[in-house]
């Protein structure tokens, strides 16, 4: 436990919960909360040798963060297996272990589109069993976060069939069956974040964005998956691309549209992405 603590305060040291659902929320809530969600399939990003597709994905959240806010320091919710824990067996536990833990990139400590998936995969790594440790129990033990903090983002890499066909043995007088398992879907159960996620499945991925309907809208959220999408594609082009000069906004351009900075004021840049993908 010490051990873990002193993971979380060293790596959170000086750091603030990144925010970005304010800067999208509808100045008229809805009426009738109801969940906000989109999604889209791409290409299968292809990492460079040595690095995880898992870490290329949260490096490429990291990068649409820090183009909405601005900042060069970020922080954002991963969700692990949980299962790095010293227990004997853990590996044979049925049952879900997983565990949410804070990610933090700082961007000064890096140049390039390969430095930051390394870094942020290295992270992942030195983490170790201090990711057994509660959300809450870091907030209150290693930071100096206000009281109750709560993640604004949370990022979710499914590497896992969630939907996996099960053969059941017949018994002496019947023939094995098969069925295939299935989540049942609440549509109004919607998240108080904005939880992103990527499902992997052969040669795609799936992205998608969720959200409470009043905290952010269906355009918005299509506007974020947008700049993750090109973001994911940016990073698994294999090259050492310098990271100041990434603007997630150039789809713009193909739409002409004028370019939008890197560095935006958060009022200016909500406008110029919900016009992107309005078309106004």
């Amino acid at each position: 436990m010490s051990e873990s603590r002193k993971y979380w305060t060293n790596l959170l040291q000086g750091s603030h919960m990144t925010q970005v659902s304010a800067r999208f929320m509808m100045d008229t809530p809805l009426q009738r909360v109801e969940k906000t969600h989109v999604e889209k399939t791409v290409e299968l990003p292809i990492p460079p040798k040595g690095v995880t597709v898992a870490s290329l994905v949260s490096s490429a959240w990291s990068l649409v963060l820090r183009q909405i806010t601005g900042k060069r320091d970020v922080v954002y919710g991963f969700v692990v297996a949980g299962r790095n824990i010293g227990m004997p067996q853990i590996q044979k536990v049925v049952g879900p272990c997983m565990s949410t833990v804070p990610v933090r990139i700082c961007f000064n400590s890096m140049r390039t589109t390969i430095d930051l998936q390394r870094h942020t995969m290295n992270q992942y790594f030195a983490m170790g069993d201090a990711d057994s440790l509660g959300f809450q129990d870091i907030v209150e033990n290693c930071t100096r976060w206000p009281s109750g903090t709560k993640l604004d983002t949370l990022l979710q890499y499914h590497d896992i069939d969630e939907t996996p066909v099960v053969t059941l043995s017949g018994g002496p007088d019947s023939e094995p069956c098969s069925a295939q398992l299935d989540w049942f879907r609440k549509p109004y159960a919607a998240p108080t974040n904005i939880e992103v996620s990527a499902r992997p499945n052969g040669k795609t991925l799936g992205i998608t964005v969720s959200s409470d309907g009043s905290l952010l809208s269906t355009e918005s959220a299509t506007a974020i998956l947008t700049m993750f999408e090109r973001s994911i594609k940016i990073l698994s082009n294999g090259r050492a691309i310098p990271l100041d000069s990434i603007n997630l906004l150039a789809v713009a351009a193909r739409r002409n549209q004028p370019k939008i900075p890197d560095l935006c004021p958060p009022a200016y840049l909500t406008f110029q992405l919900l016009s992107l993908m309005l078309g106004s």
